[in-house]
């Protein structure tokens, strides 16, 4: 009987508080899910001094976190200044300040911003100075035969649109809509006069406006500052 109570009041005291854990482990923590973000944008070069015409490549790093995509979009404050493509080639059109910025796609309110400064390229003005005929001033009412045209070229800013170095110098005479190339040299001087000539035996009598122009590297003409009403009176 003495015994038989003894195992009782073992037992009664092994069940009363006490752990079911084993000594030395510890419950599984619980790891909160992470939060998919956009952390920051960053962009190289972030600032930039280009000239006019030249071209710039720009990259763009997102940081984040939770598997979201790492693209942007490109972006331009100031598109007569600088424009950018969707891959982040930036081009430099006129003197002036831009910011071209990278958009994270997968928060727009994360952003990152490179300032581009360009400067003006100096460029030939072209302007026609003298049109004459045998040494003399021609009749502007009656070319006839060899026609000697001096154009002044004055350098100046760059002129938007067409921002590359002058290829070749010439002259034009439009009819209408139609533009006839009269006249051209690949010689380049930087400034100052230059003599054109054409010969008005292979045109049609008519009235002509006559311009000089320079051809950029591209191909574009730009025409000159003035012209010239001609009549041709073969």
């Amino acid at each position: 009987m003495r015994r038989t109570l003894s195992v009782a009041l073992m037992l009664s005291v092994a069940g009363c508080g006490g752990s079911t854990e084993s000594p030395g482990s510890s419950a599984t923590p619980v790891v909160p899910g992470t939060q998919a973000r956009v952390i920051s944008v960053t962009v190289i070069p972030s600032n930039v001094s280009l000239n006019e015409g030249l071209t710039q490549p720009l990259q763009a790093y997102v940081k984040e976190e939770g598997g979201l995509p790492q693209l942007v979009t490109w972006r331009t404050s100031n598109a007569r200044v600088a424009t950018v493509d969707a891959l982040g080639m930036v081009q430099a059109l006129c003197s002036g300040t831009a910011f071209i910025s990278a958009v994270a796609v997968a928060d727009t309110t994360k952003r990152a911003d490179a300032t581009f400064v360009v400067g003006s390229i100096l460029l030939p003005v072209v302007t026609i100075a003298q049109v004459n005929s045998g040494g003399l001033p021609a009749r502007l009412d009656h070319l006839q035969g060899q026609v000697d045209v001096v154009l002044n070229l004055v350098t100046t800013g760059g002129v938007c649109g067409d921002n590359t170095p002058a290829a070749s110098y010439g002259l034009s005479l439009d009819h209408g809509t139609d533009r006839m190339v009269v006249a051209e040299s690949a010689v380049i001087p930087q400034a100052g006069p230059m003599t054109l000539s054409f010969d008005t035996s292979h045109l049609l009598p008519g009235a002509y406006v006559l311009s000089g122009f320079r051809r950029g590297t591209s191909g574009t003409l730009i025409t000159s500052a003035n012209s010239v009403p001609v009549t041709v009176g073969n």
